[in-house]
């Protein structure tokens, strides 16, 4: 496909359409990811276009995106570009966790927007794995904090047979919050620590149901607004 020509896009509806508006690559890419490249959109509105990785099954995508489960990165269509799939979503592509690792604290993010980051990954895992999907790939660069303080999970390019490598990748990003943003509170830290032990022994359903409280998201809303004006 030429750099000018036109992808085939799903926007929601029963059949694939394809629009001018759908050019797969609108400018240079914003930041690179596990889960992919992200741009912006091409027509300058809030939001961006992700390229996932090679090798994603659109037909996955399509499927994730029919689900709607709460908690995973909302996909307004689904682009395959010969093979290659791109999706749009109303979300910008950061802050991620991985940003806010280092500059958490003094940021003003601490052990309840740690337990509310787990909590609200944990629960989306849960449905991916009751649905016989699953992550594959969650890492800290996989959970967005979106403008409102919500975590929301980036889930496009996993398939089946996955759960046990995403309780690992639960469990270690639980330790990395732990040592990263609850440093005041080590009651907390421990506690979350043995949650991570608890998902891999148990499952998520325990760790969740012992995750301490998390807080709302006024702390994350303001750590997203920092991390957006810092040059």
């Amino acid at each position: 496909m030429s750099a000018t020509g036109t992808g085939t896009a799903d926007t929601g509806a029963h059949e694939a359409v394809t629009a001018p508006g759908h050019r797969p690559r609108p400018d240079g890419p914003v930041r690179e990811s596990t889960q992919g490249t992200w741009f912006p959109l091409p027509d300058g509105t809030r939001g961006s276009r992700l390229r996932l990785p090679e090798g994603t099954e659109a037909s996955t995508v399509r499927r994730l995106r029919r689900l709607g489960l709460p908690g995973l990165l909302p996909v307004a269509a689904v682009l395959d570009d010969g093979g290659r799939v791109w999706v749009d979503t109303p979300l910008p592509p950061g802050p991620t966790v991985e940003d806010l690792l280092p500059a958490g604290r003094r940021l003003g993010l601490g052990a309840g927007d740690a337990t509310a980051v787990l909590g609200a990954v944990g629960r989306a895992l849960r449905a991916l794995h009751a649905r016989g999907l699953g992550h594959g790939a969650l890492d800290p660069t996989a959970v967005l904090i979106a403008p409102d303080g919500a975590p929301v999970l980036v889930a496009l390019t996993g398939g089946t047979g996955h759960r046990e490598r995403d309780l690992a990748a639960w469990a270690r990003l639980a330790w990395t919050l732990a040592d990263a943003w609850c440093g005041s509170e080590p009651a907390t830290a421990g506690a979350v620590r043995g949650c991570a032990d608890l998902a891999e022994a148990v499952g998520l359903g325990a760790a969740l149901g012992a995750l301490p409280a998390a807080s709302d998201g006024a702390g994350r809303r303001r750590a997203v607004r920092a991390w957006a004006a810092t040059p």
